[in-house]
C-alpha cells in the first residue's frame, strides 16, 4: 500500500512539473503554433480550442472520469484522472484542461507515464508522433526547459506541429529516489 501511496504522489509530481514548465515555456512555444481546426483526442472525446467548458466537463464527467479543479492564476484549470477501480486504490492522472472565458484554451492527454522499458517508451513516443502528424503543417519547432526545487528536477524537450505539441518529460525526485518519464500530447491555442 505503501508503495502505491509513493507513485500516486509521484503522479501528482510530474503533473506540477509539467504545469510549472509549460508556464516558463509557453510565450516562446506559442511563437510556433498555428491552429489546424483538427479534433484532439481525450479519450473517446474530440476536443476543439474554443469549446464551451460545461460542455466538455459534463461529458467527461457523464464518461466516469474523475476531473478535479486545480488553481491556476488566470485560468480555470483541471486535472483528469481515471477513478481508483477499489475503494482507496490508486488514482490514475490522464492529463488536463484549460479554459479562459468558458473556452477551451488547452487540453493535454498522457501517453506515458512511469519508468517503463526503453521499447515501451519508444513505442509510445512513435504513436504519439502519429497522432500529432498534419497534413497542413509543413513545420515544427522544438525547444527544451528545466525546472529545479529543493523536491528534486525535471527536464522536458517539446515539438510542437500547429496547434498540438509533444512533451516529454523526465523528472528526478530526491527523496525517495525515483527517475520518472512521461510523454504527454497537448492541443493549444496561441496565448
Amino acid at each position: 500500500m505503501q508503495n502505491k501511496n509513493a507513485q500516486a504522489s509521484l503522479g501528482w509530481v510530474f503533473l506540477a512539473a509539467i504545469i510549472s514548465v509549460n508556464a516558463i515555456s509557453a510565450p516562446l512555444l506559442s511563437q510556433a503554433v498555428r491552429s489546424t481546426q483538427r479534433p484532439f483526442d481525450f479519450y473517446g472525446h474530440e476536443l476543439k480550442l474554443g469549446e464551451a467548458e460545461s460542455s466538455i466537463l459534463a461529458g467527461l464527467s457523464k464518461d466516469g472520469f474523475a476531473v478535479v479543479k486545480i488553481k491556476v492564476t488566470g485560468t480555470d484549470s483541471y486535472l483528469v484522472n481515471r477513478p481508483p477501480t477499489n475503494p482507496g486504490g490508486e488514482i490514475a492522472p490522464l492529463g488536463s484542461l484549460d479554459f479562459r472565458d468558458q473556452k477551451l484554451t488547452r487540453a493535454s492527454k498522457t501517453w506515458f507515464s512511469g519508468d517503463g522499458s526503453a521499447a515501451e517508451f519508444s513505442t509510445v513516443l512513435q504513436r504519439v508522433f502519429s497522432a500529432v502528424r498534419t497534413s497542413n503543417v509543413t513545420e515544427c519547432f522544438m525547444d527544451q526547459g528545466e525546472s529545479q526545487s529543493p523536491e528534486g528536477e525535471s527536464r522536458s524537450t517539446y515539438f510542437v506541429c500547429g496547434d498540438r505539441k509533444i512533451e516529454i518529460l523526465v523528472a528526478s525526485v530526491k527523496s525517495p529516489s525515483s527517475t520518472q518519464a512521461q510523454i504527454e500530447e497537448v492541443l493549444e491555442g496561441r496565448k
